[in-house]
């Protein structure tokens, strides 16, 4: 399975990627990727379904620890052979999400 990026989903983990101190968080961000390319159809891949407005099933993975002390999360959808990481962010992503 292969990743596509929203561009939102893209420019964190590039803001993300470009501080050192971001390391570890980078790599638990990319564990959560690694996981959905590897085993798409996992309990841990599939940690909680969510629905679109649009109807569509949306996957929430948690991300292992905290940034700027706030648990993260990736949403993806499967798209063929592909998944598209729609969201990486603050669990709270309600806010924020562009899907509404």
């Amino acid at each position: 399975m292969n990743l596509l990026f929203s561009p939102e989903a893209s420019e964190v983990l590039d803001v993300l990627e470009k501080d050192s101190s971001n390391t570890r968080f980078v790599d638990a961000i990319w564990d959560v990727l690694d996981l959905i390319t590897e085993h798409p159809g996992s309990a841990q891949a599939r940690h909680r379904s969510l629905r679109t407005a649009g109807g569509h099933t949306v996957w929430l993975v948690p991300v292992r620890g905290l940034y700027d002390d706030e648990a993260w999360v990736v949403l993806w959808q499967p798209r063929d052979d592909d998944a598209l990481v729609a969201y990486v962010g603050p669990a709270d992503f309600r806010r924020s999400w562009p899907w509404r």
